[in-house]
């Protein structure tokens, strides 16, 4: 029987101590962005996820990490569950693998999150196989899913956009704890700006000019560190899938806040498919259009045949969607950012209504497979280039 690991963070409402699932709407602890941590073994992750929750969670078994603190067995400081996840996730991150975090889209249970987000790792490792022929044994990428609080309802969509936006706060979380456990280069800018701070009270105070342009000196080397550093101490990049694009957006406005987002510059190739969200989202710098700078690449893949995002269309009063049209001018983007039209390869029979052509569709998730690994140029013979930076998608040969 074939198995996947499927780490997660959630902010649903945990069901039982020890929870046995998560339910779906917002955790009432604290504002509804508190996070529980854990990790989860999903059997069958190559099976579409068609099945009912009771079904579902037959085939997940669940271990949620304990968040109330417990002695370390190393030196007997406290150890929160989450931690103990991240420590997991580096260890199999040093093995080589990179790591894949992955937001779900509109109208999923927290078991389905799971099963979802495996079977999409599943058809991703597919993917990687048609792009490259058989690979190494164990997969290259770990698997970490945000499971926000989506309902399993498709006539609450209103609703769900107003959870999606709130859960970017808790997204925001997530990131700063990634950066703080896994990017000891985002440390750098911390300590640059402290250095800044510290030269432009001396300026103030009338001190000695030189120690105010030694301390500014020192800070731009530690910037300098910082910008060839990699993002990470390990490779990890973002997929967002439908309305989890807005759970992006709305975790970019919150790291936008901050005064040196660049020290969340954690990711190496973001991922944008079947986008629920504006077509100008990436132009607003201060919104999803941080992304760009807190990553090495940006590729939105999008279908004008895309029949779900055609509903949101209408539900939304926001007419264009980035995963319908693409983004509405590249000009006004960052160079970092590529599109890829898939309208010539999906179709409604095989890609359920076009929306889920990211897993199921075999030239698309080969393309992604690709991007991921850092040589989409190998496969020009898929893609046609049509203007700057944007691309058609023509076969899966």
């Amino acid at each position: 029987m074939t198995e996947s690991t499927v780490y997660f963070a959630t902010n649903r409402m945990p069901l039982g101590d020890p929870p046995r699932t998560f339910l779906n709407r917002p955790t009432s602890f604290g504002d509804g962005t508190a996070l529980r941590f854990g990790k989860a073994l999903v059997a069958h992750p190559d099976r579409p996820v068609n099945e009912a929750d009771d079904d579902l969670l037959r085939r997940i078994k669940l271990m949620v990490a304990d968040e109330r603190g417990h002695a370390d067995a190393a030196d007997g400081a406290p150890l929160l569950g989450s931690a103990a996840i991240y420590d997991e996730m580096a260890a199999e991150a040093a093995k080589g693998r990179d790591i894949l975090v992955f937001v779900h889209g509109y109208w999923n249970s927290f078991p389905a999150s799971i099963a979802g987000a495996a079977y999409v790792h599943h058809q991703l490792m597919a993917g990687r196989r048609t792009a490259y022929g058989p690979g190494a044994e164990h997969p290259p990428w770990v698997l970490f899913a945000f499971c926000w609080p989506s309902y399993d309802r498709l006539v609450k969509y209103i609703d769900e956009k107003e959870r999606a936006d709130k859960s970017g706060e808790a997204a925001a979380r997530i990131i700063r704890s990634t950066a703080e456990r896994l990017a000891p280069s985002s440390s750098l800018l911390t300590e640059a700006k402290a250095l800044e701070q510290r030269a432009e009270k001396i300026r103030q105070l009338g001190g000695d000019p030189q120690i105010a342009d030694s301390l500014i000196a020192n800070a731009a080397l530690l910037r300098k560190s910082h910008k060839a550093a990699p993002p990470c101490g390990v490779r990890i990049h973002l997929l967002a899938h439908s309305m989890g694009n807005r759970v992006v957006d709305g975790a970019m406005r919150a790291l936008a806040a901050d005064p040196e987002p660049e020290r969340f510059a954690l990711f190496d190739q973001v991922i944008l498919t079947g986008s629920d969200v504006p077509a100008n989202a990436l132009e607003d710098r201060s919104r999803m259009g941080l992304i760009s700078r807190l990553s090495r690449g940006v590729t939105v893949y999008h279908s004008s045949s895309d029949k779900a995002l055609g509903l949101s269309d209408i539900l939304s009063f926001q007419p264009g969607r980035l995963g319908q049209e693409g983004p509405a001018d590249m000009r006004l983007l960052s160079t970092k950012v590529r599109s890829v039209d898939v309208d010539a390869v999906v179709r409604s029979d095989w890609d359920k209504v076009d929306h889920w052509y990211h897993s199921m569709n075999r030239a698309v998730r080969t393309d992604i497979a690709a991007v991921l690994t850092g040589k989409p140029q190998q496969f020009g013979s898929r893609r046609s280039l049509i203007r700057d930076r944007q691309y058609k998608l023509l076969s899966s040969h």
